[in-house]
């Protein structure tokens, strides 16, 4: 499976785990036992997108909606950072309260990054 123009080979994303790995190996979580005829071969560059989407769907997850000019590469960077500033005091604040992260704001912080966020009116 491994070539001389993909040296690390082709990888697979189980849809149940959302765990990345190679062919070859098998879905380290379901120990190569998982439902392997529903995996997806992807190359290696949509890995993450594939991981992101899938950990929506396993949380029912929903991307905000933003206006189109929130979703321009520049724009949507800067605030990226700013909402990451203000999640690293909520953060802090809540988890003294006890309140454990259930890892949504990183994911949204994630999609926002990259522009994925649902569209909005106006």
């Amino acid at each position: 499976m491994l070539s001389a123009r993909n040296p690390m080979g082709q990888w697979q994303a189980c849809p149940l785990h959302g765990t990345s790995h190679r062919v070859e190996d098998g879905c380290p979580d379901c120990g190569g036992q998982g439902a392997r005829s529903a995996f997806t071969v992807l190359r290696t560059d949509q890995l993450y997108g594939t991981r992101w989407a899938l950990a929506g769907l396993r949380n029912g997850w929903t991307m905000p909606a933003a206006p189109w000019w929130k979703r321009l590469p520049i724009i949507r960077h800067v605030r990226v950072m700013h909402h990451a500033a203000r999640l690293v005091i909520w953060e802090d604040f809540w988890t003294r309260a006890g309140y454990v992260p259930n890892g949504y704001d990183d994911w949204v912080l994630a999609g926002m990054w990259r522009g994925w966020e649902e569209r909005a009116d106006g």
